[in-house]
C-alpha cells in the first residue's frame, strides 16, 4: 500500500474462474468455472508455501453458468446465471466438494424485453450469522431468502421469504453491514441502489440512491461493498461510463452522495477494499 507495487504470481490456472471465495480459517479456495454446458466448480487448498493445490472438480450440470461462490463450514453454494438457480455441495472433511446434493429453482420473469424474460440468479450470500441464505435474482426482480440448517444432510435451504425489487432494476450484488441488519443493494440494469432492513429473514426498503448521476448513459452497475470503517458505501458501473461511486452512510442507514471518478479501465466487475481502508 505504501509504494503501491505489486508482485503478482500464478497460483493456479483454469478457464473463466469468474468469481471465488476464500475460506481462510481452513485455507480452501473455492471458484466457479463461468464455461455453459462445461461449467464446473473447484476447490482448492493454500499450503504453507503458498501455493494452491487442486483437491476436485466438480461438474455444474447443464449450461448454468455459476457467476458467484459463498461457502459456510459445512457447504458451498453457487448462483447460477443462465439457469436461474442455486447449487448446493457439501463440504468434506479435507474441503473438497461433493457433488450437487441440493438445487434450489427460481421461476419467473419480468418487464425487461431481454435481460428479463427468466431467471437469472447473480449472487449468493448469507446473512452474517450464518442463519440465511440470500439470493439476488436479476430475471425476476427478487431477493431470495432461504433459511439454513447445516445440520440438514440433504435439505439444508428451504425458502423463508422473498423480497420484490423495482420492475426492471435488474438486482446483482449486496453487502451487509457490520450489525449483519442492513444491506445494500445495487441493481444492474437501472443503477440504483437499495438501502435495506434485515430483520429476521425478512428485508424491507429504507431508501434508494443511483450510480447513475448523468443522463443518457448505457448502465452496467456491477459490485458494491461496505468500507471496513462502515461509513461509506462504494459501488461500480460499468456500461459505457465505467466508474465508482462513493456514498456516505447515516445513522438511519440512507446514503448520501459523496464523488463519483473514474475506475481507468473498462468493466469493473468487482473490487475489493483493503483491509485497512
Amino acid at each position: 500500500p505504501e509504494t503501491l507495487e505489486s508482485n503478482t504470481k500464478l497460483l493456479a490456472e483454469t478457464i473463466d474462474p469468474s468469481f471465488l471465495c476464500f475460506y481462510t480459517k481452513l485455507k480452501n479456495l473455492y471458484c466457479v468455472s463461468e464455461r455453459g454446458a462445461k461449467s464446473s466448480v473447484i476447490s482448492y487448498k493454500l499450503n504453507s508455501e503458498n501455493k494452491l493445490t487442486l483437491l476436485n472438480k466438480v461438474d455444474a450440470g447443464t449450461v448454468s453458468d455459476p457467476c458467484h461462490i459463498a461457502y459456510s463450514a459445512q457447504h458451498v453454494v453457487t448462483a447460477n446465471y443462465s439457469s436461474g438457480n442455486v447449487f448446493v455441495y457439501k463440504r468434506k472433511a479435507d474441503g473438497s466438494l461433493s457433488n450437487i446434493i441440493q438445487t434450489l429453482q427460481h421461476n419467473g420473469s419480468s418487464v425487461h424485453p431481454t435481460r428479463q424474460t427468466k431467471p437469472h440468479t447473480h449472487q449468493v450470500t448469507f446473512s452474517p450469522d450464518k442463519k440465511y441464505l440470500l439470493a439476488t435474482d436479476l430475471g425476476i426482480d427478487k431477493i431470495m431468502i432461504y433459511k439454513y440448517n447445516a445440520k440438514n444432510t440433504e435439505q439444508p435451504f428451504t425458502l423463508f421469504s422473498l423480497f420484490d425489487v423495482k420492475a426492471g432494476s435488474g438486482p446483482r450484488h449486496l453487502s451487509f453491514d457490520k450489525s449483519g441488519k442492513k444491506l445494500y443493494l445495487i441493481h444492474e440494469l437501472d443503477g440504483t441502489i437499495s438501502a435495506l432492513k434485515f430483520e429476521k429473514g425478512n428485508i424491507s426498503l429504507l431508501d434508494t440512491n443511483t450510480v447513475a448521476r448523468t443522463v443518457n448513459i448505457q448502465n452496467g452497475a456491477a459490485d458494491i461493498h461496505i468500507s471496513p470503517n462502515g461509513k461509506y458505501v462504494y459501488a461500480t458501473n460499468r456500461g459505457n461510463i465505467n466508474n465508482i461511486s462513493c456514498f456516505e452512510i447515516g445513522k438511519s442507514g440512507k446514503l448520501s452522495f459523496v464523488e463519483q471518478i473514474s475506475t481507468e479501465g473498462e468493466g469493473p466487475r468487482n473490487f475489493v477494499i483493503t483491509s485497512d481502508g
